[in-house]
């Protein structure tokens, strides 16, 4: 995968890292496994130059594997995702961005109301934008502003209106990290 990203152009691959297990015995495989697995594609990360980018989820238990990965491998090989949608449910994700903001790589920017991945556009929902885009302005992160919305859910039936309301909200989260 790290290298058909890197065949289209990109530097980034987008990985989900899954809950870590309650129990002592399944922790300590899952960890080997994930250990494993990072360290077999840190070779592939250095050749291609494409980073991992590991994404938050819906749960503050989410950061937990994140933060120790972070703990555990530099940021030349891989740094964060921030789902806004996943942050907004999980309660803590504004402060934990703030808290790993240096080591902001992608971003996939969609709203709710804090109840579930609803994948709205920005605006519609109850995701803090004033301060995220502010964290994203004070972050490593400079890129394009990604937006991961869901037209099936968000009450427009018309593609061409979606679209072109999804471009001038993606166009208005621009201007705002550009100012801050």
């Amino acid at each position: 995968r790290l290298e058909m990203v890197a065949r289209l152009g990109s530097d980034v691959a987008v990985l989900h890292i899954p809950l870590q297990p309650e129990d002592e015995p399944a922790r300590t495989a899952y960890w080997d496994r994930v250990r494993r697995s990072l360290d077999a594609l840190q070779a592939c990360s250095r050749a291609t130059g494409v980073r991992v980018a590991l994404e938050n989820g819906g749960t503050p238990q989410s950061w937990h594997p994140i933060i120790k990965v972070f703990a555990d491998y530099g940021p030349d090989f891989v740094g964060l995702c921030y789902d806004s949608g996943h942050g907004n449910m999980s309660g803590d994700g504004l402060d934990q961005l703030g808290a790993h903001a240096d080591r902001l790589i992608a971003v996939h920017l969609h709203d709710n109301d804090g109840s579930s991945d609803q994948h709205a556009l920005p605006f519609m929902g109850t995701v803090d934008w004033d301060r995220l885009t502010k964290l994203i302005a004070a972050s490593s992160y400079g890129k394009w502003i990604n937006l991961e919305l869901s037209q099936s859910r968000s009450g427009y039936e018309d593609t061409t209106a979606f679209l072109r309301d999804a471009f001038s909200i993606a166009n208005r989260l621009t201007a705002a990290v550009a100012a801050a």
